[in-house]
């Protein structure tokens, strides 16, 4: 769902610069050739014109600096970074208890939070939910951190936790399909893999995913706008989510979900055809998956909660991490 992502932290940037030396590279900086913006040229004909970001940068340098994305998709960056730390991943997992034992972290999951997932020297939370009050309505009860905070009777975390939790996210609705035949075709011929779209209601961008193309299968993801999302909080957060699938959080209206659907598909008829593809081409009947509707609740914060360098509590070996946290000028 998540077509390319900004680093402006140059020691991310050097990471990323180190993941790139390995072949095949798992990350690459995205050319401005696969970057489109897309407006509405006349609202009475519906007419709408994508213009290349490369068709208006004038000289080098030929890719966005600072965007990158996976190859051949975006789970190769997060599996390469997991291979290099030598981590042990625990993947389907909710941590819903969080206790400071001595001098380690405690941490337990599982249906009814009495699974111990294991005992840590250190603890990254690169996730806000455990640590933000939106928990409550995701999951129920108190967030794991702020329990243990209460248990640690510890001020500067306590404190880091009201941050955290002042910072609202901007929602997103996606609508996840695929095609395959001639569908698939006419969506790899577009010359761009991702397109903000500007001017509309429903949809802020379209993103095309080529990983899968030596197999016949063309992926297509509609992003929509933040008050659309809010608009339709009842949808809930997807008929796979995680949230809903593995961590139990209540399951959203099926009409809410249909009418958001319904809606997005519209919006990209709308927007993207006959310019982009045939109506055929755009339609729920030739889609091979989906389309599958996901939220993501918590991707776009609305500011930064942290300070990298109040992201770190020393005493606690304990380290924020994420779209939360963020020095001046930086993302």
């Amino acid at each position: 769902g998540a077509p390319c992502f900004r680093v402006k932290e140059p020691r991310c940037a050097a990471v990323l610069a180190q993941l790139q030396q390995l072949s095949p590279p798992p990350v690459e900086a995205l050319s401005l050739a696969e970057l489109a913006d897309v407006r509405c040229t006349d609202r009475a004909r519906n007419e709408w014109t994508t213009t290349s970001r490369a068709a208006v940068v004038l000289g080098p340098p030929d890719n966005a600096a600072d965007i990158f994305v996976g190859r051949p998709c975006m789970a190769s960056v997060s599996g390469a970074l997991v291979k290099a730390s030598c981590a042990i991943p625990n993947y389907q997992t909710v941590v819903r208890q969080v206790e400071r034992d001595a001098d380690v972290w405690v941490l337990h999951g599982g249906a009814t939070g009495d699974k111990l997932l294991g005992r840590f020297d250190v603890l990254c939370v690169a996730s806000a939910t455990p640590a933000h009050s939106r928990w409550r309505a995701l999951f129920g009860g108190e967030p794991p951190l702020h329990r243990a905070a209460k248990e640690l009777g510890h001020a500067e975390l306590s404190q880091r936790l009201q941050d955290i939790s002042a910072v609202k996210a901007r929602p997103v609705l996606a609508l996840i399909m695929a095609f395959e035949g001639a569908a698939a075709a006419a969506w790899n011929a577009q010359p761009w893999t991702v397109a903000d779209v500007h001017d509309d209601a429903v949809l802020s961008r379209v993103s095309i995913g080529r990983n899968a193309a030596h197999a016949g299968l063309i992926s297509v993801v509609l992003h929509s706008t933040h008050d659309f999302a809010v608009q339709f909080a009842s949808a809930g957060y997807g008929r796979s989510s995680a949230a809903e699938r593995v961590g139990g959080a209540l399951a959203g209206s099926s009409d809410a979900r249909d009418a958001v659907e319904q809606a997005m598909m519209d919006a990209l008829l709308r927007v993207g055809v006959p310019s982009w593809v045939a109506g055929q081409h755009a339609s729920r009947a030739a889609a091979v998956y989906g389309p599958t509707m996901h939220r993501w609740g918590s991707a776009f914060p609305e500011r930064a909660a942290l300070t990298s360098a109040a992201a770190a509590i020393m005493d606690l070996k304990l380290v924020f991490a994420g779209d939360f946290i963020a020095d001046e000028g930086k993302g």
